[in-house]
């Protein structure tokens, strides 16, 4: 099992009523995806948590989207 200590960190600095979420994006040894909870922001944050996964993870990634509400208006993905 493989277990990684993980800081997201969001910020936005636009006031339109829009606000930005973050969330880990995680791969394991079968090929399977695991998107983590989105962490909400309206200013500037930073999260500490641990991801596990039984089958090992093999590559990280984040996601950064745009909502109104709870509509996503854009997102952006990039993996390490």
């Amino acid at each position: 099992m493989t277990k990684l200590k993980v800081t997201l960190w969001a910020y936005d600095g636009v006031s339109d009523g829009q606000h930005v979420r973050v969330r880990l994006v995680t791969k394991n040894s079968k090929g399977q995806r695991h998107y983590w909870k989105w962490h909400k922001t309206s200013s500037e944050k930073t999260w500490h948590t641990t991801a596990r996964d039984v089958y090992g993870i093999f590559e990280v990634g984040a996601q950064v989207a745009q909502f109104k509400g709870d509509k996503r208006l854009d997102m952006c993905t990039a993996w390490k």
